[in-house]
């Protein structure tokens, strides 16, 4: 991943210090006015770059840390 901007590090942040949350939960965590498009797109480019593991639920995906056992 080239050079990651604030916002995915904030998100990386709360990833590692919250755990497994879903997107909707990260969305409400997030203190920056986007939108819950906006931070699937963040996400999946973490997932891609391996810096975050994502697991499909039965109703939501979670999204964790990479590295983190959850």
């Amino acid at each position: 991943m080239p050079e990651m901007g604030e916002r995915a590090k904030k998100i990386l942040a709360l990833l590692r210090r919250s755990g497994p949350l879903s997107a909707p939960a990260i969305f409400a965590r997030l203190e920056e006015p986007i939108t819950l498009r906006t931070l699937q797109a963040d996400l999946k480019r973490l997932r891609e770059a391996g810096l975050i593991a994502a697991t499909i639920g039965s109703r939501a995906t979670v999204y964790q840390a990479a590295g983190r056992a959850g």
